[in-house]
C-alpha cells in the first residue's frame, strides 16, 4: 500500500486526536467511568505537553504524541547527543504533570468532588511511576542512567515489583528489560551537576509521593 504525501500529512497531523479518542474510549471501559477517563487523558496530555516545550525549545525534530492503551504516551525525536538537553527534556514532563494532577486533587478536596481527587490521584500516580522506574525509556531512566549507571537495576527491580502488583505492568517490564541493552555514552557532567540532578530527581519522586499520600487523605475526609 502506498500513501500520498497528502495522505502521509493528514495521519501525522490526525494521529494524536485519534489515539486520544481510543485512549479515552478504552479507560471509560476500564473505570467505567467516561469523566474520569477523559480526565486522566488530559493530565497525560498535560504531561506530554511539558516535553513537548522542553523539545521545542530545543528545536529538535519530534513526532506528535501518541497515545497508548494501558501504557501512556509516547513521543519519538532524534536522538539527542547533548546529555543536559536529554534530562531537561525528561524531567519536563513529570514537572508539569504532576503540578496540574495536584491542582485537580486540591479542586477535588474543596468542592468536595471524589472524581477529581480518582483524576489526580491516577495523574500523580501516573508521574510518580515515570519518575521512579529508571530505565530508559521512561523519564526517570532519561534523567539517571548516564549520571548512575546501576540505576538501570533498581529500576528494573521497581518494574518487576510492579508486574507483582498487577500484571497490566508487564508491558512495562517488557520495554524495561529491552533498554537494558542499550548501551549509553559515558556522562559529561561534573560531580556536582551530577549530584544536583540525582537530588532534582529525588526531590520531585518526594513531593509526587508526599502529594498522593495527601490527597489520599483529603478523599477520605471528603467521604
Amino acid at each position: 500500500m502506498v500513501y500520498t504525501n497528502d495522505r502521509m500529512n493528514f495521519i501525522k497531523n490526525n494521529i494524536s486526536h485519534v489515539t486520544f479518542i481510543i485512549f479515552v474510549a478504552v479507560h471509560g471501559l476500564l473505570y467505567q467511568n467516561l469523566l474520569i477517563a477523559f480526565g486522566i487523558s488530559v493530565l497525560l496530555l498535560i504531561h506530554e505537553w511539558g516535553h513537548l516545550r522542553e523539545i521545542k525549545k530545543y528545536n529538535i525534530p519530534h513526532s506528535p504524541p501518541i497515545f497508548i492503551p494501558f501504557m501512556g504516551a509516547v513521543i519519538g525525536m532524534t536522538d539527542v547527543i547533548d546529555e543536559k538537553v536529554e534530562m531537561n527534556i525528561a524531567i519536563g514532563g513529570p514537572l508539569i504533570g504532576t503540578l496540574a494532577a495536584v491542582i485537580v486533587g486540591a479542586l477535588g478536596i474543596i468542592f468536595s468532588s471524589t472524581e477529581l481527587v480518582m483524576i489526580s490521584l491516577v495523574g500523580i500516580l501516573i508521574n510518580l511511576i515515570n519518575t521512579l522506574v529508571t530505565v530508559s525509556p521512561f523519564d526517570g531512566g532519561r534523567i539517571m542512567n548516564r549520571i548512575l549507571p546501576l540505576s538501570k537495576v533498581s529500576g528494573l527491580l521497581i518494574t518487576f515489583v510492579l508486574v507483582w502488583v498487577h500484571t497490566i505492568f508487564v508491558l512495562f517490564a517488557i520495554v524495561s528489560i529491552h533498554s537494558l541493552g542499550k548501551k549509553l555514552p559515558t556522562t559529561t557532567l561534573s560531580v556536582k551537576e551530577r549530584f544536583t540532578w540525582i537530588f532534582a530527581w529525588f526531590a520531585l519522586v518526594l513531593v509526587q509521593f508526599i502529594s498522593f499520600v495527601l490527597i489520599v487523605k483529603g478523599r477520605l475526609i471528603i467521604q
